[in-house]
C-alpha cells in the first residue's frame, strides 16, 4: 500500500510541470549554494576574518556585480525572448544562441580588461593605501572569471529556458569546489591567492561542463555576430539592467562604506552572512519563482494572461504564508546558525557576532525580498520594465540613506538594517502598483 501510494504520488507529481521543476530546482539550488557556503567556511577556519580576507571579498564582490548583472538581466530578458522566439522561429534557435555567446564573450573581455587596466585608479576607494597592491594584483587575478561568469550565465538562463532546472541551480558548485581544493593544495605557499586562482580554476571548469551538458542535450551555438532577436534581447533589457546595475551597486557600496568606517574583518563578516543568507533567497527566488517564471514567460508569448495573473495570485499568497514566519525563525536563530557555520578555526568570537548581527537584520527582511522577487518577475514576465526601474530607484535612495544615518550609532548591523528597510519600501511600491493597475489589460512593452 505504502509502494502504491508512493507511486500515484510521483505520478502526480510528474504531471504537474510547475511542482516538478520546482523540485528539481530547489535540489540543484540546494546543492550549488550549499557548495558555496561550504567554500566560506572553509575560508573562515582557514584565514579568519582579517585585513587579506577583506581585499579578497571586495575584488570577489566586483566580479560577484558582473555575474548577477549578466545572469539577472539574462534571466529576466534572454527567457522571454527565447521563449517566443522556440514558439515563432524554432529553427533559428542556433544562430540566435550563438550570436548571444559570441556578443557576451566579446563584451566581458573588454570588461575584464578595462577593470584590470583602471584597478589603479579605483583601489584607493576600497581599503587603506598599504592594502592598495593586494587589491590591484587580486583584480589582475581574478579578472578572467568576469568572462567565465558571464558564459556560464547565458548557459544558466538557457537550461532555465528549456526547464532543465536541476543543472542550472547544480552547476555553480563546480567555482566552490576550485576554491576549496587551491585552498588545501595551496594555501600555505600562495597564501590569499590560493582563493583566487581556485576561482579562476573552478569558473573554467564549470564553464566547459556546461558546455558539454548543452552539447549533450543537443542545444548548438551558431557563432554569429548578430542575429534580430538578440537585439530584441536588448531592447527589454535596457532598462532592466540598469535597474540591475543600481540594485548590484548596493553591495559593493555597503563593502565599501565599511572598509571607511569600521575596523578590519567587517568586510569579510558582511560576506559570510550574504552567502549564509543566499542559501534560502535563492532556494526560493532561483528554487521555484524561477520555475514559475519560466512558465509565465512562455505562456504570456503565447498571449495567455489569463493564466498569468491567476497563478501569480497563487504564488503571491503562498509565499506570504511561507516567507513571513521563515524570516521570523532565521532572526531568532541568527547566532546559533552562524555559530553552527563559521564556529571553527581561526574564526573569532567578534567576527561571529559581526556576522550574525548582519545575517539577523537580513532575515528580518527576507520575507520582502522574496514577494519583491515574485513582483519583479510577473512584472518582467510581462516585459513592464519601467515599473522594475522605479523599484530599484527607491530601493537604491532609501538604503544608502539609512546605512549613513545608521552606520554610527550601530555599527555593521545597520548593513542589515537598511537592505531590510529599503525591502520592505520597494516591495511596498510595488504592491501599490500591482492593486492600482491589476484591473488594467496587460500591456507588453519593448524600451
Amino acid at each position: 500500500m505504502k509502494l502504491i501510494l508512493q507511486q500515484r504520488l510521483l505520478k502526480w507529481i510528474s504531471n504537474k510541470p510547475l511542482i516538478y521543476g520546482s523540485i528539481l530546482s530547489v535540489i540543484g539550488n540546494g546543492i550549488g549554494r550549499i557548495g558555496g557556503l561550504a567554500a566560506s567556511i572553509i575560508i573562515a577556519a582557514h584565514y579568519g576574518a582579517n585585513t587579506h580576507t577583506d581585499a579578497f571579498y571586495l575584488v570577489f564582490a566586483v566580479v560577484a556585480f558582473f555575474l548577477n548583472l549578466v545572469q539577472g538581466t539574462l534571466d529576466l530578458s534572454f527567457i522571454p525572448v527565447y521563449s517566443e522566439l522556440r514558439s515563432t522561429h524554432a529553427s533559428e534557435t542556433g544562430t540566435f544562441l550563438g550570436s548571444m555567446f559570441f556578443n557576451i564573450l566579446l563584451l566581458t573581455i573588454v570588461f575584464a580588461i578595462l577593470i584590470d587596466v583602471l584597478v589603479w585608479f579605483f583601489a584607493p576607494f576600497f581599503l587603506a593605501s598599504q592594502n592598495i597592491y593586494l587589491i590591484v594584483r587580486l583584480t589582475w587575478e581574478m579578472s578572467p572569471v568576469i568572462i567565465g561568469v558571464a558564459v556560464s550565465a547565458l548557459f544558466v538562463s538557457l537550461f532555465n529556458a528549456e526547464k532543465m532546472f536541476m543543472a542550472a541551480g547544480f552547476m555553480p558548485v563546480f567555482s566552490s569546489f576550485g576554491i576549496i581544493i587551491f585552498i588545501w593544495i595551496l594555501r600555505d605557499a600562495w597564501d590569499v591567492h590560493a582563493l583566487s586562482a581556485g576561482l579562476v580554476f573552478g569558473t573554467l571548469l564549470q564553464t566547459y561542463v556546461m558546455y558539454l551538458f548543452a552539447k549533450k542535450k543537443g542545444l548548438k551555438f551558431e557563432l554569429m555576430a548578430f542575429h534580430p532577436y538578440f537585439f530584441k534581447v536588448l531592447k527589454m533589457a535596457s532598462l532592466q539592467t540598469f535597474a540591475l546595475i543600481i540594485l548590484l551597486i548596493m553591495p559593493i557600496t555597503d563593502r565599501m562604506i565599511v572598509s571607511f568606517f569600521l575596523p578590519e574583518g567587517n568586510v569579510t563578516a558582511i560576506e559570510n552572512a550574504t552567502r549564509l543568507c543566499q542559501i534560502p533567497w535563492s532556494l526560493a527566488t532561483v528554487g521555484y519563482i524561477n520555475v514559475f517564471f519560466s512558465w509565465w514567460s512562455r505562456k504570456s508569448s503565447e498571449g495567455d494572461f489569463t493564466y498569468v495573473n491567476a497563478s501569480f495570485k497563487k504564488l503571491f499568497i503562498l509565499s506570504c504564508a511561507v516567507f513571513i514566519p521563515v524570516s521570523l525563525l532565521l532572526f531568532w536563530g541568527s547566532l546559533p546558525i552562524v555559530k553552527m557555520a563559521f564556529g571553527y578555526g581561526k574564526y573569532s568570537d567578534a567576527a561571529i557576532i559581526a556576522t550574525a548581527e548582519v545575517f539577523g537584520y537580513f532575515s528580518l527582511g527576507y520575507w520582502a525580498f522574496m514577494l519583491r522577487s515574485t513582483l519583479i518577475r510577473f512584472y518582467s514576465a510581462q516585459q513592464s520594465a519601467r515599473v522594475i526601474v522605479k523599484s530599484a530607484i527607491l530601493d537604491f535612495s532609501v538604503h544608502v540613506l539609512a546605512i549613513f544615518l545608521l552606520i554610527g550609532r550601530v555599527g555593521i548591523g545597520a548593513i542589515g538594517i537598511a537592505t531590510t528597510i529599503g525591502y520592505s519600501i520597494s516591495l511596498g511600491y510595488l504592491l501599490i502598483y500591482y492593486f492600482r493597475f491589476k484591473s488594467a489589460p496587460v500591456v507588453v512593452e519593448y524600451v
